[in-house]
């Protein structure tokens, strides 16, 4: 990114000629005077119909190319998820960054949710997303993350001694860090009198020192970022999203129910997937009810199994490749006309 690769004078400038834009995202933003001049050449030489850009940190180039028609794939309300971290301190430095921040923040919303650059067809990640933004123009898509179908056969036994309880996510992400330090406090200690029957894998770079302090190796494992985790996928009996905040669609819930593992999350760990409550998979809000969901799945591998046959079937209605593809030839459809 540009604003990565140059000296502090250099940022300064970049930030002001955001500001004079208008840019969203302005420290993650890949635009360039360069990049915008090559974009144009390739326009000219190919006949290119149609922009597609993938996140609002590409979105500058309907700024600079409004005549050809644009798409703009995996909208997760940026102004949201990225909302330019504030320095605190009395600094001439830190009130200028944290107000390009405001800037930065003014004008992803007005991409994003206002659709200030008249964007033909914005295709958001998350149904929530999407029925949250004003369309004044431009159609919207619901386009979610794809996988391919996993048919490998899982079985949820009667006579399993240990249950084995998954959570897969980088920590370096605040909500993750969030989620996992909360259910630590208030769930495990719930779970305490069936501590024999569980184990509980937590998998995910730069853990925070209050979970790693729960590791015994016995009942709960705090592995840090692991290159494979296939087995882990294989032998989970139930896959958690503790989730208390953030926004978007969570991947890792649609890659469980496609490995037919149950799973427990809240209403912010679930947002923008069309499930079913107690059909699909099991969402609370407080520890107790949280951890009662852990414990019915540990008790009941009927239940577990009804959940495994539901989850897979919601993955191939939604997000299959071939789901991926039907969508992705209505929104080129559309914004061919």
């Amino acid at each position: 990114m540009p604003f990565e690769l140059v000296g502090k004078l250099q940022k300064f400038l970049h930030l002001l000629l955001h500001t004079f834009y208008g840019l969203p995202l302005m420290d993650v933003s890949f635009y360039s005077q360069e990049y915008v001049k090559k974009a144009r050449e390739l326009i000219d030489r190919y006949s290119i119909d149609i922009i597609e850009a993938h996140q609002l940190h590409m979105a500058f180039l309907k700024r600079f190319i409004p005549k050809t028609p644009f798409i703009l794939m995996d909208q997760n309300r940026e102004h949201e998820l990225w909302p330019f971290w504030e320095h605190v301190g009395s600094r001439l430095g830190d009130r200028l960054w944290n107000q390009f921040g405001k800037y930065s923040r003014k004008f992803a919303y007005q991409v994003e949710v206002e659709n200030s650059w008249k964007i033909e067809a914005r295709c958001f990640i998350s149904l929530a997303d999407m029925k949250k933004a004003q369309m004044i123009a431009g159609m919207p898509f619901w386009f979610p993350p794809a996988v391919k179908l996993d048919l490998h056969e899982r079985v949820f036994s009667k006579k399993r001694k240990r249950v084995e309880v998954l959570w897969v996510g980088g920590f370096d992400w605040p909500p993750n860090a969030e989620g996992a330090i909360w259910f630590a406090r208030e769930c495990w200690p719930i779970l305490k009198p069936y501590y024999k029957k569980f184990e509980v894998h937590f998998i995910g770079s730069n853990p925070p020192a209050e979970l790693t302090a729960l590791h015994d190796g016995k009942n709960v494992f705090v592995h840090g970022f692991l290159a494979d985790i296939e087995d882990y996928w294989h032998k989970a009996d139930i896959f958690i999203v503790p989730l208390r905040s953030g926004g978007g669609i969570r991947i890792k819930i649609v890659e469980a129910l496609n490995a037919g593992i149950p799973v427990v999350t809240t209403q912010k760990g679930c947002n923008g997937i069309p499930y079913e409550p107690g059909i699909d998979l099991l969402v609370a809000d407080d520890p107790k009810n949280f951890s009662n969901a852990i414990l019915r799945l540990a008790k009941d591998p009927i239940y577990s199994q009804f959940l495994c046959c539901n989850g897979r079937t919601l993955v191939q209605n939604y997000f299959s490749l071939e789901a991926m593809g039907n969508r992705k030839m209505a929104v080129y459809q559309v914004v061919s006309k």
